[in-house]
């Protein structure tokens, strides 16, 4: 994992390990870097949050010069915890709303796919020998919904091998902090019968804990992707909230952060 900063952009979290060959990024922001004012403060990417619309504009223009495209390439959905996946061909035209899904897939350079989180799990994937890559954006509900899954099940009928995809799993609640209902457990049992006992833990009084990292990676293993494929940016954003905007922890008055996945040009 690295961090770093351009002049004039803002800071990236970045994992090598996603694209051991050069040919692809996948990073996500911090809190850091941006000109929103609390309880956005201050890098803060998310439109519907009650920030101001031109901060955001601005946060965003920062992100894209930092992962080194055009602002006007870096494209959004409106996320809705489903599981649809949209293939990127071109950045959407000006004016017009983005569709409606939580996965994005693209084989285009130079377009950065970016979604929004503040507690759920953002996973990247790329596919070095048919040069695409993904993301995906799973909070309890995708992750029951399947959305990664999905999203391997697009890139296999486009071509691609899961065995050959490689993964990162960014920051994310983790156990520590996220306390769940039963209908939450019951719904990931449901969908994913062979899910580790590690995912759902239960304290002394009932009360249960859910790794929705550790369920994605399930997902992904159960999908076919290796597990040495699978690499990890590790922070709990509930934990961290001086350096991540966490939902939960804020109580729902917060900003958003991105993971973003970028195709390099050929070299």
């Amino acid at each position: 994992m690295t961090t770093d900063r351009a002049s004039d952009a803002a800071p990236l979290v970045r994992a090598p390990a996603f694209a051991p060959d050069g040919g692809a990024t996948f990073a996500v922001t911090t809190r850091a870097g941006g000109v929103s004012a609390p309880p956005f403060a201050s890098l803060n990417l998310g439109a519907g949050t009650g920030d101001a619309p031109e901060a955001v504009a601005e946060n965003r223009a920062r992100v894209a010069r930092a992962l080194g495209v055009d602002p006007s390439r870096m494209v959004f959905v409106r996320q809705v915890h489903g599981r649809d996946v949209v293939r990127v061909d071109a950045p959407w035209p000006a004016g017009v709303d983005p569709p409606e899904a939580d996965a994005m897939v693209t084989s285009v350079a130079d377009v950065a796919l970016a979604i929004l989180v503040a507690d759920c799990v953002p996973v990247g994937l790329y596919d070095p020998e048919r040069r695409v890559v993904a993301v995906v954006h799973a909070g309890w509900r995708g992750t029951a919904a399947g959305v990664v899954r999905a999203c391997v099940e697009a890139l296999a009928a486009q071509g691609s091998r899961p065995a050959a995809l490689r993964a990162v799993v960014g920051p994310c609640i983790g156990p520590c902090c996220y306390v769940v209902g039963d209908e939450v457990v019951e719904a990931l049992r449901a969908a994913w019968p062979r899910l580790p006992a590690r995912v759902v833990r239960r304290d002394t009084d009932g009360r249960a804990r859910v790794d929705l990292r550790a369920a994605n990676v399930h997902v992904l293993c159960e999908a076919g992707v290796p597990a040495g494929h699978v690499a990890h940016l590790r922070a709990c954003t509930s934990c961290h909230t001086d350096t991540f905007f966490s939902h939960r922890a804020e109580n729902g008055r917060t900003g958003r952060f991105a993971a973003l996945v970028r195709l390099h040009p050929r070299s």
